[in-house]
């Protein structure tokens, strides 16, 4: 039997619901599984699910094809990493993603990414390339909203961002790792969001420095504290 969608083997029974579900898409073939007897699933709070083993492999095959979905978009090195987050939430919640196309899921954790960030990106757009509606992804979405407002790279992430947009500074080529070895120092917040400006921008080092209230002695000391 291959899958319907992506004519893949790699499929596995649902015992809870009687379907069958393609572990390389996620894709619910809509089938109806009965025992030689014609009886219906059994129970799920008495039968453990085959597909409920096979959740954590199937958050691998995500993985793998946002990171596609990052090249295809060039999304930023220092936005991606919240999209793997959101993924490490949905796996440590065990939320489903039985039934969703794989696509529409990384769709969706993009759309999310940018949400985020406050950046701007034509969802509408992308959605009508893959012959989608905008409200089947945002649906999907909202299913993922993580609880990441504790994390202090990502606080200083969004900071960064802010200003970026703000000063029209290109943050494209800015790293994550440059982000979390940032968020170390025992700075300021505001001097902390000038030195990731600068290595993104150096030209721009004037204005960031105008705008964002700080000294350009401590600026540049501060950002060789980093590169050492």
């Amino acid at each position: 039997m291959l899958c319907s969608h992506c004519q893949s083997f790699k499929l596995i029974v649902d015992v809870h619901n009687g379907d069958t579900i393609c572990t390389d898409c996620g894709t619910c073939q809509h089938d109806i599984t009965l025992d030689n007897y014609g009886n219906p699933p059994p129970d799920p709070k008495t039968t453990l699910s085959i597909y409920d083993v096979s959740e954590t492999g199937n958050i691998e095959v995500f993985k793998k094809r946002l990171h596609l979905f990052f090249e295809l978009y060039d999304v930023p090195s220092s936005l991606q990493d919240y999209g793997l987050l959101i993924l490490s939430y949905i796996e440590q919640h065990k939320i489903s993603l039985r039934g969703n196309n794989k696509d529409h899921v990384c769709l969706a954790l993009l759309y999310l990414i940018y949400q985020n960030f406050g950046i701007s990106w034509d969802i509408e757009a992308v959605c009508c390339d893959f012959k989608i509606k905008t409200k089947k992804i945002i649906t999907i979405a909202n299913k993922f909203q993580a609880n990441t407002t504790c994390d202090e790279t990502l606080k200083l992430q969004n900071n960064i961002f802010r200003m970026a947009h703000d000063m029209d500074i290109s943050i494209k080529n800015l790293d994550i790792d440059v982000i979390r070895t940032i968020s170390t120092l025992s700075k300021s917040t505001k001097m902390k969001t000038a030195i990731a400006l600068y290595i993104a921008a150096p030209p721009k080092l004037a204005d960031i420095v105008k705008n964002i209230n700080v000294q350009k002695g401590q600026l540049l000391k501060a950002k060789d504290e980093i590169i050492r």
